[in-house]
């Protein structure tokens, strides 16, 4: 009976690991279900501050990290993004208004809890970045992303080449000679 016991507690160990995610879940859902979609009308201020928040350029009031630390958006007007989580381009579309508004109120995932567990975004942060987002699903067809990674070869490659070029005047101003050698023919003209 005790073995039987010990058989089953890694089980529920492994099954409890999914309640905060299940709860998250559900709180998502919940949110689907209480908001009729498209209640939010964003200002242009609000989809800027939005703009400002996601990119960090403004700090969120709880001092949590901005959200291009993880995430990516394919717009022409923000910087590029993280690669932790998943792209929000279409977010808006692919999750509806409620359902964003109840996962950056909860931060449903690891990540995002830890990041925000003590400094959660306020409800007007909350409406910018929806906006947002809004807007960024709106004009995803203007928009593309950019193409980074040949813009950091190319800068990694003028950086090496100058700092080689650095070493190379420093390094032709050393001495030639060992300081041993004039040492020794000193001490022989001296004897």
């Amino acid at each position: 009976m005790y073995s039987e016991r010990l058989e089953i507690m890694p089980k529920l160990t492994e099954r409890t690991a999914l309640i905060p995610v299940l709860t998250a879940a559900c709180s998502v859902i919940a949110g689907w279900l209480a908001q009729p979609p498209g209640t939010l009308a964003a200002t242009e201020e609000q989809v800027a501050l939005g703009q400002e928040l996601y990119q960090g350029t403004t700090r969120l009031t709880g001092g949590g990290p901005a959200c291009n630390t993880c995430h990516e958006v394919a717009n022409d007007s923000v910087i590029g993004g993280g690669t932790l989580a998943r792209e929000l381009t279409d977010a808006y579309s692919r999750l509806g208004e409620s359902a964003l508004v109840v996962m950056i109120e909860t931060a449903p995932y690891p990540a995002m809890q830890r990041a925000y567990r003590d400094r959660p975004p306020t409800e007007t942060e909350i409406a910018a970045l929806v906006g947002f987002l809004k807007s960024a699903d709106a004009e995803k067809a203007e928009h593309q992303a950019r193409p980074y990674a040949p813009l950091m070869l190319g800068a990694g490659a003028v950086g090496s080449t100058l700092l080689l070029g650095l070493y190379t005047l420093i390094w032709s101003r050393r001495k030639r000679d060992s300081v041993n050698q004039e040492i020794y023919d000193r001490q022989t003209k001296s004897a």
